[in-house]
């Protein structure tokens, strides 16, 4: 139970790491402020869930 929490606590480190980078190669403050405000909703909902479910 603990080794699949922390496994997938290390996808979801290189998760964000990954759309981070993405997040920093677009040129428009536009698109940065809206990829970075769904990046933001996408991991509080899934911590959110998780704190909820205990999953």
């Amino acid at each position: 139970m603990t080794q699949q929490k922390i496994n997938r606590a290390y996808i979801d480190k290189e998760y964000k790491d990954l759309i981070t980078v993405q997040i920093l190669k677009m040129k428009s403050l536009y698109d940065k402020m809206v990829a970075t405000f769904k990046l933001f909703s996408i991991l509080f909902r899934s911590y959110f869930l998780r704190s909820i479910y205990k999953i």
